[in-house]
């Protein structure tokens, strides 16, 4: 399937990129591209112009600030966080989840901001143009109906990264940029949970940074996730769990049902 047709920027700096995403409001930005490229070939998204960043060097590290704080910039590739020495002493259950994203090669061209800013995903959305066709649009594209929840007014996309719950788990924030300057926000708050517009981002902001919390380190952090294929889907269900050593860890009653069922002994073995 062919590429729409597009103006291509290839910014070098990121001032250039805030300017291009001030004065572009039909742009869509590219950092690996591994999910956001399927979505162009489908022609779910359909831009006027496309701004790559992957030029963007100064977003490209791994790092931490004289508070201790660990920071990551948000082009820097899945591969090399989890092969990082840093994040693996720092942060080490982070590094075991990105083994588990998709395959060598897209961990390779795939980002952190990438994955924190995916788009949500559903059986009836991510499908060819051939297949949407054939039934009315849906609330993700516009449409008045949601093929997930009919009864209801919301669209139920899913959010699938699997970053995102460790990060959240950890208090972890987002720097986010804009011609105005520049915001912090958790990675909690980031997200609406809605499918349709699932992040608290405007067109013309860029996430540029994400920083885990000096106290994550020494502690004991799990994620499981529960998808069809081993190999490289994407979870149908993420979870992650925190817990700090000689402290209790408060949780009262832990409930797994459905599909997820098979996860009950690794929070129990985590647990214990």
């Amino acid at each position: 399937m062919r590429l729409p047709r597009f103006d291509y920027f290839e910014p070098k700096s990121l001032s250039e990129t805030l300017t291009l995403l001030s004065t572009h409001a039909d742009g869509v930005v590219k950092a690996g591209g591994t999910d956001l490229l399927p979505r162009l070939k489908w022609k779910l998204v359909e831009p006027k112009c496309l701004i790559n960043l992957k030029g963007l060097s100064d977003l490209d590290f791994i790092r931490r600030d004289n508070q201790g704080n660990l920071s990551i910039g948000a082009i820097t590739p899945l591969s090399q966080i989890e092969t990082s020495p840093l994040v693996r002493r720092y942060f080490g259950a982070l590094a075991e989840a990105l083994s588990h994203i998709g395959s060598p090669e897209i961990r390779h061209m795939g980002t952190l901001g990438g994955n924190a800013c995916l788009d949500t995903r559903c059986q009836y959305y991510n499908q060819s143009p051939l297949f949407r066709k054939g039934a009315e649009p849906c609330l993700k594209v516009g449409g008045a109906i949601c093929y997930v929840s009919r009864k209801g007014n919301q669209c139920h996309a899913l959010f699938c990264a699997d970053t995102v719950p460790l990060l959240i788990a950890s208090n972890a924030k987002l720097t986010i940029a804009s011609s105005r300057g520049e915001r912090s926000v958790s990675l909690q708050d980031f997200y609406t949970g809605d499918g349709k517009t699932p992040f608290h981002l405007s067109q013309n902001e860029l996430v540029v940074e994400v920083r885990i919390p000096k106290w994550v380190e020494g502690t004991r952090a799990f994620y499981l996730k529960y998808r069809f294929r081993d190999a490289i889907d994407f979870p149908l269900v993420g979870v992650a769990l925190w817990g700090v050593k000689g402290q209790d860890i408060g949780f009262k009653e832990i409930r797994v049902k459905g599909r997820v069922d098979r996860l009950r002994g690794d929070f129990e073995a985590f647990l214990n």
